[in-house]
């Protein structure tokens, strides 16, 4: 990776601009649903990314006054290209062979995405901004931005005829995004502020280049979805020692982005909207001495265009951090820090799986939530520096990443007398096997020290 910037700064004038170019290749192995496609090889496969990006991002600032307005005025503009080359196999761990490919995966989904693809996207955009001091107790802020997305998606193995989709292609898009924020401060110590803004969710260009098209679950649309999100809220300083921020806030997306872990790809779903609220608190007890929590949730539901919604799979619907941190001018760096994530539904809740199963056997489609507490320590001496870190101090048992899915284990495809063998047999044809719902996770990390040294040239 390079990365080149420049900023100058004046009273009057602010420029920033920046250039980065980044190269990287990577090989990455899945198994989410070990022996239920392939009861012999298993199900492994593995996805090659090799991907080329370069950027730039100019902003210009101006300070001036009109009246009684104090005004900062933005103008910026930025753009990102990025080819990429993409590969999907199929692979095996079985027989004695470690990471053997045995041919490249053929996506059975409504979009079949290719194993063999080149893909290009260009992102330009400019900006403006104003932000208007007009009072003591009133400041504006508005903004608009307008983007141009250029996809190409070239599939190698593409097999055209017979009926079977285009999936190469161009598309283009445009987009106008305005946001605006009125910040009120009725007294020196508190801020209410009001935020709107529109956005989008850039998508995978494979996905892009087929807009329009029709499949049997209906046409292909927002491709590049818009999002729409508001907020209020306020922020309260109290003697200079504690500072509280809270605010609501709501959005809507067109159309939610999923990853399908069989395939390697990412598919559009249901629009989605989630609300929340945000808390945050910082307190200095002593000079050296500080204290901070922050709290977060939310529900965020699946929007189908047909029925009622339900809880978004594995989105968090609490989450806290905080803890203590000590910074004493001796050199010493301390804190203790503790992270909670609640338990979630790992399907859909407008799923089959999730309705069947949340009665009786609630814990095969939701997450178990966790709360972990780690320390660190570090003390500098002129160009020395050491420093511990305890991760999982009290050794707790938890799930890191958790997904919902569908899988067979080997012994459920040949075990005639398992009661998931109607679901995994080998003896079933392929469409027929289709598998036992359940949530599948990675350990967390259980106690861990480390100690690092470090020397300043």
């Amino acid at each position: 990776m390079a990365l080149l910037s420049f900023r100058h700064k004046d009273p009057v004038h602010e420029f920033d601009a920046s250039l980065y170019f980044t190269r990287y290749n990577l090989a990455r192995w899945d198994n989410f649903t070990f022996f239920k496609g392939d009861p012999l090889g298993g199900d492994a496969i593995e996805q090659d990314d090799a991907r080329v990006y370069a950027g730039a991002h100019v902003a210009y600032h101006f300070h001036s006054h009109l009246g009684p307005l104090s005004l900062r005025s933005t103008i910026g503009l930025q753009s990102r290209h990025d080819t990429t080359h993409v590969e999907l196999w199929n692979a095996t761990s079985q027989g004695g062979e470690y990471r053997k490919r045995t041919g490249r995966l053929v996506d059975g989904s409504r979009f079949h995405f290719g194993n063999d693809d080149d893909i290009a996207q260009l992102n330009l955009s400019a900006y403006v901004e104003e932000d208007m001091v007009v009072a003591r107790w009133l400041r504006a802020i508005v903004g608009i931005r307008a983007d141009y997305f250029g996809f190409q998606g070239v599939d190698r193995g593409e097999a055209l005829g017979a009926g079977n989709p285009s999936t190469s292609g161009v598309a283009q898009r445009s987009l106008l995004s305005p946001k605006a924020t009125v910040v009120l401060t009725p007294t020196r110590p508190l801020d209410l502020y009001l935020n709107f803004g529109m956005g989008f969710h850039s998508n995978d260009a494979r996905i892009a280049v087929q807009e329009g098209r029709v499949t049997h679950e209906g046409s292909v649309v927002n491709t590049v979805p818009r999002i729409y999100g508001g907020e209020i809220g306020a922020r309260l300083d109290l003697w200079g020692r504690v500072a509280i921020a809270a605010a609501a806030w709501a959005s809507y997306l067109e159309n939610e982005t999923v990853f399908t872990g069989d395939g390697g790809v990412f598919e559009p779903s249901d629009p989605t909207r989630r609300i929340g609220v945000d808390l945050e608190v910082r307190a200095r007890i002593f000079s050296w001495l500080f204290a901070d929590v922050d709290l977060a949730q939310a529900a965020a539901t699946s929007l189908p265009r047909e029925g009622e919604g339900g809880a978004l799979a594995l989105a968090p619907k609490l989450y806290m951090t905080g803890g203590l941190t000590v910074k004493h001018p001796v050199g010493v760096r301390a804190g203790l820090r503790f992270r909670y994530l609640g338990p979630r539904p790992a399907f859909d809740e407008t799923s089959e799986e999730y309705r069947t199963l949340h009665p009786t056997e609630p814990k095969r489609v939701n997450t178990e939530g966790f709360f972990v507490v780690d320390l660190y320590g570090a003390w500098r001496w002129r160009f020395l520096e050491a420093s511990l870190s305890v991760q999982n101090l009290f050794n707790s048992t938890w799930r890191e990443a958790q997904f919902g899915n569908h899988s067979c284990t080997r012994g459920e495809t040949t075990d005639t007398t398992s009661s998931s063998y109607a679901v995994c047999g080998v003896s079933l044809a392929a469409a027929a096997r289709t598998g036992v719902a359940d949530v599948h996770f990675t350990p967390g990390v259980p106690l861990h020290l480390e100690l690092t040294l470090k020397a300043y040239c």
